[in-house]
């Protein structure tokens, strides 16, 4: 393979963010397998055509939304990520529009596999990307809820796969759509220089700095409450052991927060969202 080829490559699986759709596609296994249908191997799940096919639906929108969202934010990824987004220059703008639009279709296609339910229900997602992409995250308040709740959109869809919905799982959800949040507005920090640049509004930008710490240790104080009542809910003691170390996470999250150290929470807090989903394996 030619070294422009391979140059080709990277830059078109760094335009897709390639290893974040394969993480959120290993989340949902694992979610599938561990908390929605724990009588069964993964071998029986996989085998499930119609579950493969929710995978690849998913998959493909995830990767279309990162394209449509690169082509609104390259002066905003010039600042934020500059040497990612040189790296992807090598594909050309009118090839990752034409890649997206292939990316939708094979998404819907990959639906209509499964019923003419899962169309909607992809369809409505596909055009969700495109707002946000387009319009929501040009606003404050706005760019933070929708984009946490486009990344619980896809685990709500295993919900309505599985036809499973129970306190403990509507109360994780929360949990985790709380922790996207903070993770947002913590990542508001480090992204600002090209927010402000790609004209792009968030709260950071429209409150002060003492009103936008009070709005966090709001958000840290609603943990609470969903914190205990997740622990009266399950007799899952390592869920419970999780539930700690999460607490002890998140705490430090606060600290390197309040000690204006952004980048140490936010990689902190990404590491209590990951061990939060690698939990599930351990739910019996």
């Amino acid at each position: 393979m030619s070294s422009s080829i391979q140059i080709k490559l990277a830059a078109l699986l760094s335009s897709v963010r390639f290893q974040n759709v394969t993480a959120l596609l290993i989340a949902q296994l694992l979610t599938a397998k561990f908390l929605f249908e724990p009588g069964r191997s993964f071998k029986e799940i996989l085998w499930q055509q119609r579950f493969i096919y929710m995978l690849l639906a998913t998959s493909f929108a995830i990767a279309a939304g990162y394209i449509i969202n690169n082509f609104y934010n390259r002066k905003r990824d010039l600042i934020n990520r500059p040497h990612l987004t040189v790296l992807e220059s090598n594909v050309s703008t009118g090839n990752k529009l034409y890649l997206y639009f292939i990316l939708n279709a094979l998404s819907v296609i990959s639906a209509s596999m499964i019923s003419l339910k899962a169309v909607l229900f992809f369809s409505v997602y596909l055009l969700l990307i495109w707002l946000y992409s387009h319009k929501w995250q040009k606003k404050a308040f706005i760019h933070e809820i929708s984009v946490s709740l486009l990344i619980l959109y896809p685990f709500f869809g295993l919900m309505l796969f599985f036809k499973k919905a129970d306190t403990l799982i509507i109360s994780g959800g929360w949990l985790f759509f709380l922790t996207l949040l903070i993770k947002e507005f913590i990542k508001n920090h480090l992204t600002i220089k090209g927010d402000v640049a790609g004209n792009i509004q968030t709260a950071l930008t429209k409150l002060n700095e003492k009103a936008y710490k009070r709005l966090l240790t709001g958000l840290f104080t609603l943990l609470i409450p969903s914190i205990l009542f997740i622990l009266k809910q399950t007799p899952f003691r390592f869920v419970q052991y999780y539930l700690l170390f999460y607490v002890f996470l998140m705490s430090a999250v606060y600290v390197f927060y309040r000690k204006k150290n952004y980048k140490p929470a936010y990689m902190t807090i990404k590491l209590a969202i990951a061990t939060g989903i690698l939990s599930v394996i351990f739910i019996k």
